[in-house]
């Protein structure tokens, strides 16, 4: 019996957590402008606003004594799971937010967050969208490829939506999601030009980012969450308006996402400072006051509300493809995919367990322009808790982990090492780590070794056993569709 068996045999821990933002989903009915004036700063200078898996039981693992040690496993099972119970070391499950998908050229999800995603599969010359949709007053939805294949859906923000279109064209066309707003007949774009399918033989393909391996490069490297924990330099204000935003919230998925909507929804895209090239409001007390920056602006302010709920939080630069400098979208060539420059600043926060991708400045509509704020409330989250290969799809990394990591001659670099030990081998890398973290171990050999040929004690035993029952240290696996390894 291997150890995967063993662990079956014993009955591993299943715990299922109860969805975490179904309450979100409701709030987010509510009008925005419905918030209590206490929890939006005042305009600086009196201004005012205008306008609207790895399985132990594949590869083995080397153990001295086989027979002596399944005897010494099957005794220790059950004190182990006691203690992994009262450790709350139960495996890692997303109640609100899924890795159990494989994103493919014929399969796209746009985002692990269970109550607003979409995703698209293809079959033969049929596609069929489906997802949810948080979105104030949603009603409907429209979904093209190109100009020859439309449907029209009602829809409403939080409920699961699902749609069929008929595929007829040659050579590459994207594909659109259009929403509409209660009392409105126009459709406002949600998915514009960003994703393309092509006709290939026997059907049809979803054409995967020029830039996807480089970024699930950098997704990889390993960056230890608690480089960026210090909450020191954020700002009285800020610290403030954080615990207003985030309320007797305790889940840190959720905070995180009230934090990005916040941000998305009060914060104003500086269009003067960008086109004039003058400098605009940086600092995050500066930016709060003022209620306008551009992108670096958006990511100091994001990184600081997280930070100061305890959460850590680091800024990525990327440049930011397929899109022109009046805003217009398209198509990304192998010229636009190689520029090695940065244009663009998002954030990502640690957690449960694996770094979540966020970016408010491209969920905000608002505009401040010509002297003036323009309020305009977003389409949707369609960049909170992206997927890799939606991201990648208008995003490519120049660096993360605050200019950490850079690629360099085709190899990231600056990456922290997983663990201390000389002796663990990559495929059990993570789950060591993990040991390590939780301070269940520091090894049983020498000083900087794990000493995996030794006979195991618990805590090593311990390990194997969270290892059998599903991956720990969530990172992407390449091109798996991101059933984290």
């Amino acid at each position: 019996m291997d150890h995967t068996q063993l662990f079956a045999a014993a009955m591993p821990l299943a715990v299922e957590f109860p969805p975490r933002l179904r309450r979100i989903g409701q709030q987010l009915e509510d009008d925005v402008g419905d918030q209590r004036a206490s929890e939006i700063p005042p305009l600086a200078g009196g201004q005012t606003y205008g306008g609207a898996g790895l399985m132990l039981g594949r590869r083995s693992y080397i153990l001295k004594g086989e027979k002596e040690m399944r005897h010494k496993l099957q005794k220790a099972v059950s004190a182990l799971l006691l203690l992994a119970m009262v450790l709350a070391i139960s495996p890692m499950a997303y109640a609100d937010s899924t890795q159990d998908f494989t994103n493919s050229e014929t399969y796209l999800r746009t985002s692990y967050n269970n109550d607003n995603y979409v995703e698209l599969s293809i079959s033969g010359n049929m596609l069929t969208v489906r997802g949810k949709l948080l979105k104030n007053g949603l009603t409907g939805l429209m979904v093209t490829c190109g100009e020859q294949s439309r449907q029209y859906i009602d829809a409403a923000s939080g409920q699961a939506f699902s749609v069929r279109v008929s595929l007829s064209h040659s050579g590459s066309r994207p594909i659109s999601i259009y929403v509409r707003e209660r009392g409105e007949n126009t459709y406002w774009s949600y998915i514009w030009d960003r994703i393309y399918v092509e006709k290939i033989n026997g059907g049809y393909r979803i054409i995967p980012s020029l830039v996807l391996e480089q970024n699930l490069s950098f997704a990889q490297a390993y960056v230890d969450p608690d480089n960026f924990r210090d909450s020191s330099k954020v700002p009285d204000a800020v610290k403030s308006l954080s615990g207003q935003i985030v309320g007797g919230e305790t889940d840190d998925y959720v905070k995180i996402f009230l934090l990005h909507k916040w941000v998305a929804e009060n914060i104003y895209y500086d269009y003067d400072a960008y086109r004039s090239g003058k400098s605009t409001f940086y600092n995050s007390a500066d930016i709060l006051a003022n209620k306008r920056s551009v992108c670096e602006g958006y990511a100091n302010l994001l990184r600081d509300l997280i930070l100061a709920q305890g959460i850590p939080c680091m800024k990525a630069a990327t440049h930011s493809l397929g899109i022109a400098s009046n805003g217009r979208a398209f198509a990304v060539g192998a010229d636009n995919a190689a520029v090695y420059n940065s244009n663009h600043t998002h954030v990502e926060a640690w957690v449960d367990e694996r770094w979540v991708i966020m970016d408010a400045t491209w969920d905000s509509n608002n505009k401040y322009e010509n002297g003036a704020y323009n309020m305009d409330a977003p389409i949707g989250f369609y960049y909170f808790d992206i997927t890799p290969e939606a991201f990648s799809l208008d995003h490519k990394y120049i660096t993360r982990a605050n200019g950490k990591l850079k690629m360099r001659d085709g190899a990231i670099t600056g990456a922290d090492p997983l663990t201390p030990f000389t002796d663990v081998p990559s495929w059990f890398e993570k789950e060591v780590a993990w040991a390590v973290k939780k301070e269940i171990t520091n090894g049983y050999g020498s000083s900087d070794t794990f000493a995996t040929t030794l006979e195991c004690p618990h805590t090593q035993i311990l390990t194997f056993l969270w290892s059998a029952n599903g991956p720990t240290v969530r990172q992407p696996a390449r091109n798996t569709g991101h059933i984290w390894s």
